[in-house]
C-alpha cells in the first residue's frame, strides 16, 4: 500500500496558514492531494499536522489524517526522519 506522508506543521516561518490559502479558487494542500489521487501512484495521501483546521481541510479534500504528531515533531525544522518514524509507527 503505497502512500505519501506530507508534512504541515501550523506554525509556518513565512505565510500563516499557508496550507489552507486559496489557490486557483480551492485550498493549497487540496491541489497536492488531488495531484497524488490523479497520479494513480499512491493508495493514500498522509497528512501530519498538529492543526486542526489544516486536518479538517484535508479531511475535506481526500487526505487522511490518522494522528495529529505531538508539538516537539511539528515545526518547521524538524528533520523528516523525525516526522516520518513517528508516522510509521
Amino acid at each position: 500500500m503505497p502512500f505519501l506522508a506530507l508534512f504541515l506543521p501550523d506554525d509556518s516561518c513565512c505565510i500563516p496558514e499557508k496550507s489552507i490559502q486559496s489557490v486557483g479558487g480551492k485550498p493549497l494542500i487540496a491541489h497536492t492531494i488531488d495531484q497524488c489521487s490523479e497520479s494513480e501512484t499512491f493508495d493514500d495521501t498522509v497528512v501530519s499536522t498538529d492543526d486542526e483546521t489544516i486536518k479538517r481541510v484535508a479531511e475535506e479534500h481526500g487526505g487522511v489524517v490518522p494522528f495529529l504528531p505531538p508539538a516537539e515533531l511539528a515545526t518547521d525544522d524538524t528533520p523528516a526522519h523525525l516526522c516520518t518514524s513517528h508516522a510509521l509507527d
